[in-house]
């Protein structure tokens, strides 16, 4: 069992039940941070789809996203790669060696500490994509 304990601050907004805190803990799968609602861990014999044909295509999206200059094509398409990612069981993004954490809703700050920051917060802050909620 890999735990992730993902720090939220400051949204006025409940996530899954908690305020400004949440413990997620992840078994043979994924589990989504989305305000309201979150996919559960999926059984054991679950399968990753292929939202992206590359982590390099992941990123090129993201960036697209980002570069959108009207507000209502970017949210349109925003909820488009949302959608691709949770319907290909990809919460959180991993390919190969690589992987994205996401958290999309209206907080001000979001942190993944985890092994990979020591359990730090401070070094796992996330990045708001500018004009997004993601």
């Amino acid at each position: 069992m890999f735990l992730l304990q993902c720090h939220v601050v400051d949204i006025g907004a409940e996530i899954m039940g908690w305020q400004k805190h949440l413990v997620v803990g992840l078994v043979g799968g994924a589990v989504a941070l989305d305000v309201g609602s979150a996919q559960s861990v999926p059984i054991s014999k679950f399968e990753r789809g292929e939202a992206f044909a590359s982590y390099q295509a992941f990123k090129d999206e993201l960036a697209a996203i980002g570069n959108t200059a009207d507000a209502a094509a970017r949210a349109k398409r925003l909820d488009k790669f949302w959608d691709a990612l949770r319907t290909a069981g990809q919460m959180p993004y991993a390919q190969g060696e690589r992987y994205a954490m996401l958290y999309r809703g209206p907080a001000k700050s979001v942190a993944f500490p985890g092994d990979q920051s020591g359990w730090n917060p401070s070094k796992a802050v996330a990045t708001r994509l500018a004009g997004t909620d993601l």
